[in-house]
């Protein structure tokens, strides 16, 4: 008997037909195409890797450098006026290999108007400053690394769920593959699910790619290959911050070292003014010489003179008002640029505790109702799927909204834990919590 079916549509059912035919999972296998990184049996633990950031990082060893090279500054700055000493010879005709007599004079500048004092309270000025430089380094390098390592731990707990996930996916096909095989649904339904395991799959490398940026991150920081294997990271454990805002920021009027280097530099300008204005009195210069005859030995000296000596600045008076005015102008500078920072220290406060306040609320809401009510949902739900009770896009539905709800407490618990981090540059100390006991 001739087929009826239009010779136009045989072609796509030939298509369909071979669909059927395909061999079981055929989408759900893995296409991701791309290995874990390797990691370490052993944990890695926050303080771990701050010492090894307090130990190997350049910036570091680069900042400490700085400071003992500013050091170097005070012992200048306290030291008086190379001593001069000079010869005078006198000659009656042009030979030069003669003389009729020759002057020897030592001269020394004596301080007395307090311009080495002042040059030390320049000199300290910059050492505190040096110092805060510092302070501010190691404050960035640990929030740096700090927020590295819950990026990585974040990561790793990722993948953890997607890896659950992907298990409990693995059954729900199965079990749709046997009630298709019984006749309860149709080969569409186990496609939709197999479908949705590849996705998981997918999703699985942008994982990995998260994995790997942390671990470069982190490894920079501590100064060795990006590459280098890393053991386990964790989350700390959720602790719920008290501190109010009026309080954090006056943590960090009191404590954030950009703020001490701000203080350093007015210091350094007003030593500098007042500097300038004593510049204007000249320091006197005491000599002394003494004069040999020719023919006379160097220890048989006929005559002594000595005298005081002073420069005239007063003859050159627009210069030294200049002076002044320059370094008065350098303090209000100064003292401008310190107010501007200590709004934006106010404003960059706010900003991270409301920060903290609201993935604070996240968490705990994630944590006290969603992630439960999800997990029990799946569980519900699939026991009903099984029992023929409920459909496949419920369960399906079902899955995904739990795995979405702990990927975003994940998320939200590393945005805490970062906001936290980030704090440490602003308040001079480390506002991030422990990490939790292996």
């Amino acid at each position: 008997m001739p087929s009826t079916f239009p010779l136009f549509l045989r072609p796509f059912l030939a298509l369909v037909v071979a669909s059927f035919a395909l061999p079981p999972f055929v989408f759900a296998a893995d296409h991701t195409g791309m290995e874990e990184p390797p990691m370490l049996e052993t944990s890695l633990s926050i303080d771990a890797v701050l010492r090894e950031v307090r130990t190997n990082n350049p910036q570091l060893r680069s900042g400490r450098a700085r400071l003992d090279a500013t050091n170097e500054r005070l012992p200048q700055a306290s030291a008086w006026e190379d001593p001069r000493i000079g010869l005078d010879v006198e000659r009656s005709n042009r030979r030069l290999n003669s003389y009729n007599d020759a002057e020897w004079s030592v001269s020394q500048t004596i301080p007395v108007q307090g311009k080495i004092a002042q040059r030390k309270q320049v000199a300290k000025a910059e050492i505190a400053g040096a110092d805060a430089a510092l302070r501010q380094v190691e404050f960035e390098l640990e929030m740096r690394a700090r927020v590295s390592y819950y990026r990585l731990a974040t990561a790793e707990a990722q993948l953890a769920v997607n890896r659950r996930n992907q298990t409990v996916m693995r059954q729900i096909v199965e079990v749709t593959r046997a009630k298709y095989e019984a006749g309860r649904l149709r080969q569409a339904d186990v496609f939709m699910a197999e479908t949705e395991l590849v996705k998981m799959e997918e999703a699985r490398v942008d994982l990995l790619r998260a994995y790997t940026e942390a671990q470069t991150a982190l490894n920079n920081v501590m100064n060795v290959p990006p590459q280098t294997p890393l053991g386990h990271a964790t989350l700390p454990e959720f602790v719920p911050s008290t501190i109010s805002l009026e309080s954090m920021q006056a943590m960090a009027l009191a404590h954030r070292p950009q703020l001490r280097a701000a203080e350093s530099r007015i210091a350094s300008a007003q030593a500098r003014a007042t500097l300038a204005e004593r510049d204007r009195y000249p320091d006197p210069e005491f000599r002394v010489e003494a004069r040999q005859y020719n023919g006379s030995g160097l220890y048989n000296i006929h005559e002594y003179d000595t005298g005081v000596f002073i420069s005239l600045p007063w003859t050159n008076g627009a210069k030294y008002r200049a002076a002044i005015r320059e370094a008065r102008k350098m303090v209000e500078a100064e003292q401008h640029e310190r107010k501007a920072l200590e709004t934006e220290t106010m404003g960059m406060v706010r900003d991270l505790w409301q920060r903290l306040q609201t993935f604070q609320h996240h968490v705990e809401l994630f944590r006290g109702r969603l992630v439960p009510l999800a997990r029990q949902t799946i569980e519900a739900t699939r026991a009903s799927y099984e029992s023929d009770r409920a459909t496949l896009p419920e369960l399906l539905a079902a899955q995904h909204t739990a795995q979405e709800v702990e990927a975003m407490l994940n998320e939200h618990l590393n945005d805490y834990f970062e906001a936290a981090a980030e704090l440490i540059p602003l308040v001079g100390s480390s506002m991030a919590p422990a990490p939790v006991t292996p």
